[in-house]
């Protein structure tokens, strides 16, 4: 199981979006991968080569700039008048990676719903309100059809457990959403039984996350690294995705990414 960014995310070198455009775009004119097909899909199309059963899921850190309130990618909120063409860019994102010999699994709706990253890098705020809109209206038309991509909701902390069971409790909403992608920096891994035990049916995927940040060792202690999956994995999550990275006295240094399927 591999998770792959829409767009630029907080490891890449720049901050770009599938639709660059100083001014709206909501007919998507100027929509293009072409940033992906020179590393990116060619480094998935081998994966899936040596694996044809890698299941990859995608998720966008931010829509593009001009979809948001304050015009960049860089934190703000999404605008409730560009859910149409967010449901748009993202089959068009489907699609083309389909072209290219990369289908995508399932999708988030956005990276760490909650927060904006003080501007820092690519994020966006989402309401609840506005998630349950979008996944019930031009989302479930155009992407998360039954039969089609799998939705994971929420895509952050285990805190948020609540906000997981009121997107569940709309039927209307709930009718495309496979199940919940939780990061494990902030609660504890029990919320995801209590969503379990809520909704049985739908699933828990662990989506990003690793030991405490602030260890010194924290690429080394795996007894730490073996407590955090333990725990994931006795609270019903069907896999555990790393989002390895460390804090040096020079600041954030890169480990790259491996993930540990279940």
């Amino acid at each position: 199981m591999c998770r792959t960014a829409i767009g630029a995310s907080d490891y890449s070198r720049t901050a770009y979006s599938f639709d660059e455009s100083p001014e709206p775009d909501p007919e998507l004119k100027k929509f293009s991968i072409d940033h992906d097909k020179a590393y990116i899909l060619p480094t998935l199309r081998a994966a899936r080569k040596v694996n044809p059963e890698l299941f990859l899921f995608s998720s966008p850190w931010s829509p593009p700039g001009w979809m948001k309130s304050n015009g960049s990618m860089l934190g703000g909120a999404m605008r409730k008048h560009s859910f149409a063409p967010y449901a748009q860019y993202f089959l068009k994102f489907l699609e083309g990676y389909k072209a290219e010999g990369v289908a995508i699994d399932a999708v988030t709706v956005q990276n760490e719903v909650d927060t904006d990253q003080d501007g820092r890098m690519p994020a966006c705020l989402w309401g609840q309100e506005s998630r349950s809109i979008l996944c019930r209206t031009s989302w479930g038309r155009c992407c998360a059809r039954p039969g089609a991509n799998q939705d994971l909701v929420v895509d952050h902390n285990y805190n948020l457990w609540g906000r997981a069971i009121g997107e569940l409790s709309i039927p209307e909403a709930a009718e495309y959403i496979d199940g919940i992608a939780w990061h494990g920096y902030v609660g504890e891994a029990s919320a995801m039984t209590t969503v379990h035990n809520a909704f049985p049916k739908k699933s828990a995927y662990w989506t990003e996350g690793g030991p405490d940040i602030a260890q010194p060792d924290y690429q080394t202690d795996y007894t730490k690294w073996a407590e955090t999956f333990n725990e994931v994995l006795h609270n019903w999550a069907r896999s555990i995705t790393s989002w390895t990275w460390r804090w040096t006295r020079r600041g954030i240094r890169t480990l790259g990414r491996s993930v540990a399927a279940a």
